[in-house]
């Protein structure tokens, strides 16, 4: 099962042609730095991809549309990673954005994000289809992972949900709309409910009146602040975009201090 966490993980990554990038890129007279600035990617990135580093198709694709090539001619012939398939398939599924907590300017998209992604298959577990990479954008660094199957996207739900992703560096999520996402929700935070009798009750009306915030499919925002019997405060607050009828969903940790009295 850990062998194929990882294959999961490692699909559709490639080697550049390190001197036909290089090539390219001195030809428009580009420091490693220009072509950073004009692909999108971070300096790391570039100079992972220079150094010959396995990095996946989207990134492949930003160099070639920035030095004006096809993808085809940065690729090194029979130098997939992982995979012997080719590029990663667009099938069904569900399509989920990663917010990391680390700056774009220290993102690696070569050994970096295969490793997060290894990490991230491992802690899911039991991984039925494929995890895609759609993009990664900068600013607070976004991934898109496309699941082919929905109901591992919806674990990555419940987990990043329920405080179980811990030490990923996931700062948030961005889900599309989908039947059973408020039980999700729901599900999950009610494993973070603790304290007495009335602290619990009063706590798992807050999720419920959140679940039904949720399954009502309003626009806006909705927050709720949970303690676990250990003291440990969790705040989740979800806004729904109307227009792209997506959640954006975070998790942070409280301090102790901070518990209602």
């Amino acid at each position: 099962m850990e062998e194929e966490n990882r294959a999961a993980g490692n699909r559709g990554r490639y080697r550049v042609k390190t001197d036909v990038l290089k090539s390219l890129r001195a030809r428009k007279g580009w420091r490693v730095a220009d072509l950073a600035r004009e692909a999108r990617r971070s300096r790391r990135t570039i100079e992972n991809c220079e150094g010959g580093r396995f990095v996946y198709l989207h990134t492949i694709a930003s160099l070639a549309n920035a030095l004006g090539v096809g993808v085809g001619d940065l690729i090194e012939d029979g130098q997939v990673a992982g995979d012997s398939e080719g590029p990663p398939r667009r099938l069904g599924g569900i399509e989920i954005t990663v917010r990391l907590h680390i700056p774009y300017e220290d993102f690696d998209e070569a050994d970096g994000l295969a490793s997060f992604l290894e990490a991230l298959v491992g802690r899911l577990t039991m991984v039925k289809g494929e995890v895609q990479v759609g993009d990664v954008r900068e600013g607070s660094v976004e991934i898109d992972l496309r699941f082919t199957e929905e109901q591992d996207g919806r674990r990555l739900v419940r987990m990043y949900c329920g405080m179980r992703l811990g030490g990923l560096g996931i700062d948030g999520l961005v889900v599309p709309s989908y039947e059973g996402i408020g039980a999700d929700i729901s599900g999950a935070l009610t494993g973070l409910v603790g304290g007495s009798r009335m602290e619990v009750n009063r706590q798992l009306l807050m999720v419920t009146r959140l679940r039904e915030w949720v399954d009502g499919g309003r626009a806006g925002s909705h927050a709720v602040t949970l303690w676990g019997r250990d003291g440990k405060g969790t705040r989740f607050t979800v806004t729904r975009d109307a227009a792209s009828d997506r959640w954006s969903m975070r998790v942070a940790s409280l301090a102790r201090s901070r518990r209602p009295v």
